[in-house]
């Protein structure tokens, strides 16, 4: 179980765990084709809280503020074993440690990649590609008209105080201005 999930060595008891809370809800040909569970219980096993061993699950943080809305809700962790029919319990890499919840949504298509799991990793790539992709508009040339109409701030006197020199004009050919940057739709 555990080579299959490529899940670290370190977590081998959770697999052992994992591995005796399957078998014991297995059928075995010894007890005729009955589960250890059915023969100690009387009555079959619920299956159906059973997930993939190793699969991504996103585990609701309940530390996160009320009034902070936009900071992520889940942690990304991965199944290593049951302690009831629902609670789980969940290996969290970027805590290093296993945790019990129940507040637990699976990706039974996706498991443990040693490379990728670490948030800091992927939000500093993330961060990166986003810098990489953000482009400043270019400034206006000389030769391109502009709407009279759009008012531009003007120093007229360097030796004033600038809480009383900044006035409204439209920019004349004399003023050395600054041309605005184009509005991108």
């Amino acid at each position: 179980m555990q080579l299959e999930a490529s899940l670290p060595p370190s977590l081998g008891l959770e697999a052992f765990l994992a591995a005796g809370y399957v078998l014991n809800r297995t059928p075995n040909k010894q007890l005729g084709w009955k589960t250890p569970y059915e023969i100690a219980y009387g009555k079959p096993p619920s299956l159906t809280h059973m997930h993939v061993y190793g699969c991504k699950t996103y585990t609701l943080d309940k530390r996160i503020k009320r009034g902070d809305k936009l900071a992520p809700r889940a942690l990304i962790g991965h199944l290593v074993g049951y302690n009831s029919t629902n609670i789980y319990r969940i290996w969290i890499p970027s805590l290093y440690k296993v945790i019990r919840t129940r507040d637990v949504t699976f990706d039974e298509t996706s498991f443990y990649d040693p490379k990728g799991q670490n948030i800091d990793y992927l939000l500093r790539e993330a961060l990166e590609d986003t810098i990489q992709t953000i482009s400043l508009p270019e400034p206006l040339h000389e030769d391109e008209s502009e709407d009279e109409s759009i008012l531009y701030t003007v120093n007229l006197n360097p030796q004033r105080s600038t809480s009383n020199a900044d006035q409204t004009t439209t920019p004349k050919s004399t003023d050395s201005v600054e041309r605005p940057m184009k509005d991108i739709e």
